[in-house]
């Protein structure tokens, strides 16, 4: 039976996937967390985080290089039954975040934006954008993301810029926060917000080659690790660490604090529909990727008739938390399962890698 396949994607659609599935997070409450662990030192936490989960990923990477398909890599490695078990794994993970994430843009549109809509509505509203982006396919949700990409940016420096008069530099003071102990654990703990940066590994046959893959991990990985670096540092100089912990959207205070005239006002409202269309395009990858392993452990022919299946299952599970205090909570509970995702089963792979040597290598060469 002929497996579904995606079609070949380069440098900029790859590094476009990476930024918009680590740093969706970055517009809502979950990115002020490391403000409340580190303090002062959040920015710091925030780069160990990234740097941690980019050496995981670069080893699996390497691990998948000979064959180039994660699933061929993992059953050979391990054996079919442990292969299955680690993509419906990630897969149930992917689901999982795409639910949580979905839950966190409605609350906060809820904040910013449409008071007195119902829940419901707006989950079926942003259910809608993100089949129809899912359906669409991994390049057209990559496309859409280089559309977009920079008008967040360019809006961010806007914001950025337009701060001075709000700037007190001796808010970063002092330099290690609460200390190197809750430091080292943050930074290490927090890499799993960046698990989604595995697109790159489990989509490995529809890039280029080796090279095209690296870069996108470099390039993607590494802007959004320096917007999160921005955001935090801007944040410790406007809020200070008191303030910024109370924060529930810190972007959105940020902008709402700028005032150019009269005329000009709300700067903030634009942004809101870039960073949920940002936003829906993130929960559509989670999507993709979570029916994407299962159509391949499955070994159909298309994708698209699960599509909706998985859109449906996500926004019933979004609706499950009965507040923001219970979505905060199962963020928590996800992100240590992320953390063996980015973690425990490349540690596990490259032991496996390591054992098995060049008879791995000369059979993945045959096949």
């Amino acid at each position: 039976m002929k497996q579904y396949q995606n079609p070949k994607m380069g440098f900029m659609c790859g590094s476009a996937l990476v930024l918009i599935g680590t740093s969706p997070r970055l517009f809502l409450q979950t990115f002020t967390e490391q403000f409340s662990l580190n303090g002062q030192a959040a920015w710091l936490g925030i780069a160990m985080n990234s740097l941690s989960s980019l050496i995981m990923l670069l080893v699996l990477l390497f691990i998948n290089k000979p064959s180039g398909d994660f699933l061929s890599t993992c059953s050979k490695l391990v054996g079919k039954r442990i292969s299955w078990m680690i993509t419906l794994f990630y897969s149930l993970i992917f689901l999982f975040n795409a639910s949580l994430l979905l839950r966190d843009y409605v609350e906060s549109t809820k904040i910013s934006a449409l008071h007195d809509s119902e829940t419901m509505l707006i989950v079926l509203v942003y259910g809608f954008a993100i089949a129809v982006a899912a359906y669409l396919g991994i390049e057209a949700i990559a496309r859409a993301g280089c559309f977009i990409l920079p008008f967040i940016l360019v809006g961010s420096l806007l914001v950025i810029l337009l701060l001075y008069p709000f700037y007190q530099v001796y808010n970063l003071f002092p330099l290690l926060g609460n200390g190197f102990k809750p430091l080292l654990i943050s930074g290490f703990r927090g890499a799993g917000y960046n698990l989604q940066a595995l697109v790159i590994v489990m989509l490995a046959p529809s890039f280029q080659n080796m090279r095209t893959m690296r870069s996108c991990l470099f390039w993607g990985l590494g802007g959004s690790t320096a917007l999160k670096l921005l955001y935090a540092l801007i944040l410790l100089i406007v809020f200070g660490v008191e303030v910024t912990i109370e924060k529930i959207l810190p972007f959105f205070e940020m902008a709402r604090l700028v005032f150019i005239n009269h005329y000009i006002q709300r700067i903030e409202a634009p942004l809101i529909i870039l960073w949920v269309m940002f936003g829906i395009l993130a929960i559509a990858l989670s999507v993709y990727i979570s029916v994407y392993l299962v159509t391949r452990l499955l070994q159909l022919t298309t994708l698209r008739p699960l599509i909706p299946l998985f859109v449906v299952i996500v926004c019933v599970l979004s609706m499950l938390p009965e507040n923001m205090d219970q979505v905060i909570k199962y963020e928590g509970m996800l992100l240590n399962a992320e953390d063996i995702g980015i973690y425990i089963i490349p540690i596990l792979l490259l032991a496996a890698y390591l054992i098995k040597g060049k008879r791995f290598i000369c059979s993945s060469e045959q096949s």
